[in-house]
């Protein structure tokens, strides 16, 4: 046993049976451990904080984000914007843990002053509490993309059935501002990217409002410079006139022959018919070719254009045609997509669904009696182990008998601090000058 004589001096166990029998000898002093161990763990199970639990769990809606080929209903992948286009799980993650979010339950809960850090200046108040926030809560995202709040809430030393009540509503509380502030601060955002498509869109319109008007004008302008109102129309009615003048002329020509074979070069018939031929020329050549500039035909007013000149000014009117035409489409496609953005800015949808909302729990999730217990008894009594067997060890080395129990536990403990102090005396005896 350990108050042995002196030939147990450096002996050492050698087998399970030696083992079994220090701890027999010595198994008040274990005891005594273990169970002074197990009521000091009960005692500040009953007295320190309990922690409460609450959760939440949010689904993010796929919805498109609010871009100018969505608002189209076009294939176009493109957003219109840097940051538009379907939300990710990930993303609104990344937006619980975002400041704005945490402030925002800060307020909503007023945890400055539940925190007690309402004695601080504001900036601090609000910084320490959202310091102490984010080591309370924790975010997560599952496979299937469902994000979870989890918060937990500690009472104070010594608590009492309000404390814990209030503890826990206030753990549920914070869990749900989470929701709360997440939908908030995803609405404004979304609303302040309508309104960024919104104005983009008013300044578009504005632009091919003013492109309208100058494809418009430089179409009016080709008219009235060309006095061609309505092409194709005019060219039928150009080329009726052209068919009956160029008759005329011919008729006039084999009427002038016949005459010419019975009659004098200076009769006046002849000469009649041949003013007229001419006359009936030039209104043909100003058909085909326009009047000659400066003339006083070139000045006057009737509305017929030059077969000469018909190609190219049937080109330039069809391309101020086309451009105007794009102009158009543009603006009535701009005109809708900017009454919808208009819906979308003014809308209230929400972009999350509250899956599980938190409730006050009924129980608290730290600390649990039974396996602090447990876990207490299995740590003090492998420590009580160590504790015997370096008693062993330590007697059998020194050959001092020490009686079995607490009383001879404490006897050995002062017996080593007592002579550590008389070394750590001798010691400093020694280094003091004579």
């Amino acid at each position: 046993m350990a108050n042995g004589g002196g030939n147990q001096v450096g002996r050492t166990p050698s087998d399970f049976k030696e083992y079994a029998r220090i701890l027999l000898a010595r198994r008040r002093i274990l005891v005594s451990f273990v169970g002074i161990a197990c009521v000091v763990a009960v005692v500040l199970s009953l007295i320190g904080p309990e922690v409460y639990h609450a959760q939440v769990s949010l689904l993010p809606e796929e919805t498109k984000g609010l871009s100018l080929s969505s608002l189209m209903s076009g294939p176009s992948s493109l957003d219109l914007m840097a940051g538009l286009g379907r939300r990710e799980g990930a993303i609104f993650l990344e937006m619980l843990r975002s400041r704005s979010v945490f402030e925002g339950v800060v307020r909503q809960c007023d945890l400055i002053r539940e925190f007690k850090f309402d004695k601080l200046p504001e900036a601090r108040g609000m910084e320490e509490t959202v310091r102490l926030l984010k080591k309370r809560a924790k975010f997560d995202k599952s496979e299937a993309g469902i994000i979870s709040v989890d918060v937990s809430v500690a009472t104070p030393f010594f608590p009492r059935v309000s404390t814990r009540r209030k503890t826990a509503d206030l753990a549920a509380g914070i869990a749900n501002a989470f929701s709360d502030q997440l939908n908030i601060v995803n609405r404004e955002k979304a609303t302040s990217r309508a309104r960024a498509v919104r104005i983009y869109l008013e300044q578009q319109i504005k632009i091919t409002e003013a492109r309208m008007k100058t494809e418009s004008d430089s179409l009016v302008h080709l008219q009235l410079k060309n006095r061609a109102i309505a092409i194709e129309d005019q060219t039928k009615a150009a080329i009726q006139s052209a068919g009956e003048i160029k008759g005329k002329i011919i008729a006039g020509e084999m009427e002038l022959n016949i005459l010419r074979q019975t009659m004098l070069p200076d009769n006046p018939q002849i000469h009649a018919i041949e003013s007229k031929l001419e006359e009936l020329r030039k209104q043909y050549s100003k058909l085909e070719y326009g009047a000659p500039e400066g003339t006083a035909d070139s000045d006057s007013r009737d509305f017929q254009v030059p077969f000469a000149d018909l190609p190219a000014i049937a080109q330039q009117q069809a391309m101020v045609m086309r451009d105007l035409t794009v102009q158009q489409t543009v603006f009535e496609l701009l005109n809708q997509q900017y009454y919808k953005a208009k819906i979308q800015e003014t809308g209230d949808v929400p972009s999350l669904t509250v899956l599980d909302q938190a409730f006050p729990p009924v129980y608290r999730s730290w600390p649990r009696r039974s396996l602090l217990c447990v876990l207490t008894f299995i740590l003090s009594g492998m420590v009580g182990i160590l504790i015997v067997f370096w008693l062993e060890y330590r007697d059998r080395n020194r050959g001092v008998p020490v009686p079995d129990g607490p009383s001879g536990f404490v006897e050995a403990w002062m017996t080593d601090i007592g002579a550590l102090r008389a070394a750590l005396g001798g010691r400093s005896a020694r280094g003091k000058p004579a």
